[in-house]
């Protein structure tokens, strides 16, 4: 039997409400973590239960806010087309963006955005929605990285980054599937 909403919501207000539920998430357990971390002026315990509360809601949530990811990850390719052909990033037009810097974010972020569209478009698995906490995660480590003062924190983000993605594309795919019955029958 199929459920029924009683209130019909548009496509477009449910996707502003899951960005909105995304960026939320996003902000809320970067700040957990900065307060129960000791970055704060904040007890411990608010950023204990802020940062659990969240992580709560993300967990429970994952199949509705993966949802915007190609969204999230197409405005992040454009940011990566304006990077590439002006040399500047948006929010610091002062500093220079190598152009190979540049190239590398955008194939990388298009890369993204095709693998999150096409999973979208089928039931998340268990390994889909491990991946897709692990990009949410981070998206954490990039905002937590700004706003506590962490050393290079942009590699080892990034190569999580590219694992989870790859996870993502690898669990997607196909091929994978014929690679496994091929091992199975040895």
């Amino acid at each position: 039997m199929k459920r029924r909403s009683i209130i019909q919501v548009s496509p477009a207000v449910r996707s502003m409400f899951l960005l909105i539920l995304f960026l939320t998430l996003m902000t809320t357990i970067s700040a957990g973590i900065s307060i129960c971390s000791g970055h704060s002026t904040r007890p411990r315990l608010l950023g204990w239960i802020i940062l659990i509360a969240s992580l709560l809601v993300a967990v429970s949530t994952v199949n509705a806010w993966s949802r915007i990811l190609p969204g999230v990850l197409a405005v992040a390719t454009l940011n990566g087309a304006i990077l590439l052909s002006t040399g500047r990033a948006l929010n610091q037009s002062f500093e220079l963006i190598p152009r190979w810097e540049s190239a590398l974010f955008t194939v990388l972020m298009a890369g993204a955005t095709a693998t999150t569209l096409l999973a979208v478009k089928r039931k998340s698995t268990f390994l889909d929605r491990m991946a897709y906490l692990g990009v949410l995660g981070c998206f954490i480590a990039m905002l937590s990285g700004v706003m506590i003062p962490i050393d290079n924190w942009e590699i080892p983000t990034s190569i999580g980054f590219v694992a989870f993605i790859t996870l993502l594309w690898v669990n997607t795919s196909q091929n994978h599937l014929v690679l496994f019955k091929n091992v199975n029958r040895r």
